[in-house]
């Protein structure tokens, strides 16, 4: 391998995925990664809560980069973000991925607050978008509008909270990993990395966009012909 891209690649990469138990955690850290739910390295999925300490996935292409499972705030295990904190280092982490299937709680917003205060990035994931959709079939909204309610009741849970309004909420399934926001959301994910964490996590992601194949074009370059 040349010297330079290998030399981008052996950075360590520690994402936090945390939300309360059945909010599709485990899904979509597989989805990160390239796998089925079935797969034998696949983490495990279930609607009883399966987290119950810290548990990480390694990337299939590249195991520096760890998918941190974590559980939820408002748990038996954590009643609070105080409680959290204790047991949890949040400093160890290059980002959060906050999950809710339903709406955001308050224990959501003040975990966002305290990542604030302390400069680590996070972003808001709805998942379970299908079954909204599939629910809402029959009904009087369209998909179109259905997803812009969604937001908005959203960003209202969140109290203002987002810098940049909607486009910091990102609706996806995690059966649909090329529909609705899935595809942003990896962009986004990889564009709130250091810039030479962003390198490494460009050439070893699963899921890839026509933004991300010109990134990935776009970085080669760089590092052949800086």
């Amino acid at each position: 391998m040349d010297k330079a891209l290998e030399e981008y690649q052996n950075k360590a990469i520690k994402l936090a995925v945390i939300g309360n138990s059945g909010v599709g955690k485990s899904s979509f850290i597989n989805a990160l990664r390239g796998l089925e739910n079935n797969d034998a390295k696949a983490a495990k999925t279930g609607a009883i809560e399966t987290t119950m300490a810290p548990h990480w996935y390694p990337y299939p292409k590249n195991p520096l980069i760890t998918l941190w499972d974590l559980p939820g705030i408002g748990s038996t295990k954590y009643p609070d973000l105080k409680v959290f904190c204790k047991t949890n280092d949040l400093k160890e982490y290059d980002e959060f991925v906050i999950i809710t299937a339903t709406r955001f709680t308050e224990n959501d917003v003040k975990l966002a607050k305290k990542l604030k205060s302390i400069s680590k990035p996070f972003l808001f994931i709805r998942t379970k978008i299908d079954i909204d959709c599939k629910n809402e079939e029959k009904k009087a909204l369209t998909e179109e509008e259905l997803l812009k309610k969604i937001k908005e009741n959203c960003f209202i849970n969140l109290k203002g909270l987002l810098l940049g309004g909607d486009s910091d909420i990102y609706l996806i399934s995690n059966n649909h990993r090329n529909k609705w926001d899935f595809p942003r959301l990896v962009e986004a994910i990889l564009n709130k990395l250091p810039l030479d964490k962003q390198v490494c996590f460009t050439f070893s992601m699963y899921i890839v966009s026509e933004s991300i194949l010109k990134e990935k074009v776009k970085r080669l370059r760089g590092l052949y012909f800086p």
